[in-house]
């Protein structure tokens, strides 16, 4: 059996679970997080709540956060930037890692 047939079996595996993790709901805790700190800015949705919009608040689901780092997303939560107030103290690191699942969980917008 050549080397091809037997890896193609095994990438195909790999790459269904790879897209299983990613399309994963984030854990409950971050929703609640999320939903106590974020939805009155950012709404149930990442895009924007009629205030978030006021304020000028970015689209979580916008190409230009989804493709920031998780660090640059955890600190911009912890230090704040533009119109985002700082959040420094508020959230445990495990906190902050549920909160960018909870980002990272949003729909990118087409």
């Amino acid at each position: 059996m050549s080397l091809l047939r037997c890896t193609l079996p095994l990438v195909a595996v790999v790459a269904t679970f790879s897209t299983a993790a990613l399309a994963q709901d984030p854990p409950a805790e971050g929703k609640d997080l999320f939903k106590k700190n974020c939805v009155m800015c950012h709404g149930e949705d990442g895009a924007g709540s009629d205030m978030g919009k006021m304020l000028k608040v970015k689209d979580l689901r916008s190409k230009e956060i989804q493709d920031m780092t998780d660090d640059k997303i955890k600190d911009v939560i912890k230090n704040g930037n533009g119109s985002m107030p700082a959040f420094k103290g508020t959230f445990t690191d495990e906190q902050l890692d549920q909160l960018l699942k909870v980002i990272r969980s949003f729909k990118p917008k087409d």
